[in-house]
């Protein structure tokens, strides 16, 4: 499902859309917000702002919309979309897409103006602003059309007015999409899940599981500047493994277990240390949904530790995959799974370009993990089933 919000600058598409992400994730969906000005960014600010740049920067966009579409990713989009003819091509071409136009009049922009565009093509700064130097056509086959956004209502009751679009609207979400998935949707590291995993075995929950990793996995991709996720060992600090000393920063504990993991002979005492260390912090996270940012050398936590930050997890998670790697164990898949369920459910829209990049790197190590898990059942079938014949 695709919401492309439009209207003028200033209009108030960036704050709408971002109350309606938020509304639509409380609810449940996990949904990725992509602003258009942002977009650019990622694409290192290649683009002008000429008629033909912008229409490059909306084929983009569409595009971008388009694969995520293909995986059942929810989306909004903030964009001034002054092409007729490729809003036209969105409705054709991506499945359950609403737009609305947030009709703002030029006066009313220019007097607010947030990102300073009208006053410095007032003083002669810049040129190819849409609604002076370029026109702005009119959304005239929008599916909602709101006169004066944030003047005659509030950002918070527009948001309301499109998930009620949303929700009347037929076409709206594909029945093929799955339920969301449960374990989204709010803050886990702040109000900790308590688990079931009884009634999530099912098509509908693993469904809903896919559609959360793809829309996580395409908001941090965007958000990092890259093509393809960074190497796990990017997560982790240069650390050398330590095989007496335990205590200290989280990140440089965990740095020293992945590199353990990787490298350490597996009768080794450093390895054997490592993995006793590993444990006891998988037995930490498991109890507790949370890890602080110092311990002492009994791993208890440290005087003055705070909750540790989403770089300390990343480390954690790199060194989930590392041991699940070596030793196939399933507890560190299962505590990799709830790990990125805690970090994904802060959002990714405030996520700087490096973390972002760690945040795909640990994705596509959870992925390789279920996949090992998928082989490793197909396989106990296959030989329950040699054994019955």
């Amino acid at each position: 499902m695709i919401v492309w919000l439009i209207g003028i600058s200033g209009a108030g598409k960036t704050t709408v859309g971002r109350a309606l992400v938020e509304k639509m994730r409380t609810g449940g969906r996990p949904t990725l917000f992509i602003d258009g000005d942002e977009i650019r960014t990622v694409w290192k600010d290649d683009l002008g702002h000429t008629v033909e740049a912008r229409r490059r920067n909306h084929s983009r966009l569409s595009q971008l919309c388009k694969v995520l579409d293909q995986d059942g990713v929810d989306i909004i989009v903030s964009a001034l979309s002054i092409f007729p003819d490729l809003r036209a091509w969105n409705r054709r071409n991506l499945r359950h897409y609403l737009e609305v136009f947030l009709d703002l009049p030029l006066k009313e922009a220019r007097s607010r103006d947030p990102k300073g565009i009208y006053a410095k093509r007032a003083r002669g700064e810049s040129r190819d602003v849409v609604g002076v130097d370029i026109p702005f056509p009119l959304g005239e086959t929008v599916d909602l059309h709101i006169i004066k956004p944030e003047i005659l209502d509030t950002p918070d009751n527009i948001a309301n007015r499109i998930l009620d679009l949303i929700n009347n609207s037929e076409t709206a979400r594909p029945s093929s999409a799955g339920e969301p998935y449960r374990y989204a949707g709010r803050d886990l590291l702040e109000t900790p899940e308590t688990y079931e995993f009884a009634p999530c075995r099912d098509d509908e929950f693993f469904n809903g599981w896919q559609t959360h990793r793809s829309a996580a996995m395409a908001a941090c991709l965007a958000y990092s500047g890259r093509l393809s996720p960074p190497p796990l060992g990017d997560c982790v600090e240069n650390a050398p493994i330590r095989s007496e000393e335990t205590g200290g920063k989280l990140t440089n504990i965990m740095s020293s277990l992945y590199h353990a993991a990787e490298t350490a002979h597996p009768e080794s005492e450093d390895y054997r240390n490592a993995k006793r260390t590993m444990d006891e912090f998988v037995k930490k996270f498991e109890i507790f949904r949370r890890l602080y940012d110092q311990y002492d050398e009994n791993l208890k936590r440290g005087s003055g530790a705070s909750v540790v930050d989403i770089d300390g997890y990343c480390v954690f998670g790199a060194a989930l995959i590392a041991f699940h790697r070596r030793t196939g164990v399933p507890i560190y898949s299962s505590t990799l799974l709830k790990l990125l369920d805690a970090i994904l459910s802060r959002g990714t829209d405030d996520l700087d370009t490096r973390t972002a990049g760690k945040i795909t790197a640990l994705l596509q190590g959870e992925d390789e993990v279920v996949r090992y898990w998928e082989r490793h059942t197909e396989s106990l079938k296959e030989r329950r089933g040699d054994s019955q014949t």
